[in-house]
């Protein structure tokens, strides 16, 4: 592929992250955090914090170990981004962060490295919080993640058996910190677009980005590659619900296959123009 032209025209509403259930348990532990009286939003399961510049707090959140076995618990900070399905992460990822991403809440968060909670032990994890210095519009969006330590008694028999098998458990509490409460406006930038592949399968990579301090939510694309030298050829994609972090970017994967087909087979990309409308 040569070169590719670019049209683009998006509609994007801008709405506040999703929220939901309180308390969140696992197989072997609970997770419950304690929203402060400052939290924006009430009855979710994460903090939405508004903080004057320069200003400290601390946060709470409550562990349970459900078992008869002692449990070690990692506690992991980590920039909101958002992954290849227009999902907004809050785990610890391996993907970039974007050149926008002037704040990185792991810069202003502290929290232990581990908890050690005993059989049936309920535990208070303190968590740290500075708000910069800087007066700012807008949102700081991270997350706290519980990872569950160790191996089970079936993945020891696995392992003594050659096979690699390790059983973990973990919670993300999104983390989000303001100063106020004003709406940005809405951006969304088009970047790169690349032919690429996903497991095995062909796709054209389009990277958007938001580079602003603000959640892009509910972002409806229309997206179809039409071939220029080959004009018999066109890809299409469709989604009403992607969901973007501020200041991140991410591939929107654009699948070089008959998406009414029942087997998605990916066709090979043959050399020449083509032109994208979003």
């Amino acid at each position: 592929m040569n070169k590719i032209k670019a049209i683009i025209a998006i509609i994007i509403a801008l709405v506040l992250v999703r929220g939901g259930e309180v308390q969140a348990k696992t197989m072997d532990y609970s997770v419950n955090p304690i929203l402060p009286e400052n939290q924006v939003k009430k009855g979710v399961s994460y903090f939405d914090l508004l903080l004057e510049p320069d200003k400290q707090q601390t946060l709470e959140v409550e562990l349970e170990n459900l078992t008869e076995k002692k449990q070690t618990i990692k506690v992991l900070i980590s920039s909101a981004v958002t992954n290849a399905s227009g999902v907004v992460d809050y785990s610890p990822t391996n993907l970039p962060l974007d050149a926008s991403l002037k704040y990185n809440i792991k810069d202003y968060t502290q929290a232990p490295k581990v908890v050690n909670l005993a059989a049936h032990e309920r535990q208070v994890v303190k968590i740290k919080v500075k708000m910069p210095q800087t007066p700012f519009d807008g949102v700081i969006a991270g997350g706290i993640t519980f990872q569950q330590e160790g191996q089970t008694e079936a993945d020891n028999q696995a392992a003594a058996k050659g096979i690699s098998v390790k059983n973990t458990y973990s919670y993300s509490i999104a983390l989000l910190i303001r100063q106020n409460e004003k709406e940005l406006p809405a951006q969304l930038k088009l970047h790169t677009i690349k032919a690429g592949q996903i497991n095995g399968r062909n796709v054209i990579n389009v990277n958007l980005q938001n580079p602003e301090m603000a959640y892009l939510n509910t972002v409806n694309v229309e997206a179809t590659v039409r071939g220029l030298t080959h004009k018999e050829v066109a890809y299409t994609y469709s989604n009403p619900m992607l969901q973007m972090a501020p200041n991140t970017n991410f591939n929107l994967p654009i699948p070089t296959s008959n998406q009414n087909a029942a087997t998605r087979v990916s066709e090979p990309l043959q050399a020449g123009k083509y032109e994208l409308e979003m």
